[in-house]
C-alpha cells in the first residue's frame, strides 16, 4: 500500500471520528470503504472544476490524471466491497 494510501486512510479515520459517522454504530469494512468511495468522487468533483478553470494544457492534463486516478481507486474499493459481500 503506498504512503499516500495509508495518509489518505488515515485522514478519513480523523475525519470520522470528528464527525458522528463513528458514533453511529460499529464500523466495518463495507461502511469504512463506503465513506473512502464518498472522499474519492468529492476528490473528482474538485479536479472536475479545477479542469474547468484551468489556464493550460500541462496543468489540464495534470488534474485529468489525477482525477482518473481518483476514478480508479472507486472502482478499486468498490471491488472490494463487492468482494466483501460475496463471502
Amino acid at each position: 500500500m503506498s504512503e499516500f494510501w495509508i495518509d489518505n486512510i488515515l485522514s478519513t479515520l480523523l475525519e470520522m471520528s470528528e464527525s458522528n459517522v463513528l458514533e453511529e454504530g460499529p464500523m466495518d469494512w463495507v461502511t469504512f470503504l463506503s465513506v473512502m468511495i464518498e472522499d474519492e468522487r468529492a476528490a473528482i468533483a474538485k479536479y472536475r472544476v479545477a479542469l474547468e478553470k484551468a489556464d493550460s494544457e500541462p496543468l489540464r492534463a495534470v488534474l485529468e490524471r489525477l482525477m482518473h486516478e481518483e476514478e480508479f481507486h472507486v472502482d478499486f474499493l468498490e471491488q472490494e466491497i463487492r468482494r466483501l459481500q460475496a463471502v
